[in-house]
């Protein structure tokens, strides 16, 4: 799934989380959790919504409450409160199901987060 990770993140693992995030000086990284890779980008414009784009075509927005966005593997341990039911961005984003392969190429270029074919421009939309 392609969302804030605070979002999805247990409460009680986002300290450690933020630790290893906060390890290098990075815009992007590829953080490892309990053998999985998470994609984590710091957005241009910190917390927002941001308009999401798949293979180029408007499919909708990302809303963003940690100034990040990070494609997360559905199987991570360490899913909290998504498990439970609380939202996660827009589902039209994670009804995509863009795998983690795809993820790998990621990037960040002038404010646009790329993971795979979903592109997100991350400065203001207001």
């Amino acid at each position: 799934m392609i969302c804030d990770p605070c979002y999805v993140i247990s409460r009680s693992r986002w300290k450690e989380f933020c630790s290893l995030l906060y390890a290098t000086d990075e815009q992007t990284d590829v953080i490892g959790l309990d053998g999985h890779e998470v994609y984590v980008s710091h957005t241009h414009d910190g917390d927002g919504t941001y308009r999401a784009k798949y293979k180029g075509e408007y499919i909708s927005h990302c809303d963003v409450d940690s100034g990040l966005l990070a494609a997360v593997p559905k199987l991570l341990e360490w899913l909290g409160e998504y498990e439970s039911g609380r939202s996660c961005t827009d589902q039209a984003i994670n009804r995509l199901n863009v795998t983690i392969g795809e993820v790998a190429e990621f990037s960040y270029d002038d404010r646009i987060i790329k993971f795979g074919p979903v592109s997100i421009n991350t400065k203001s939309n207001r």
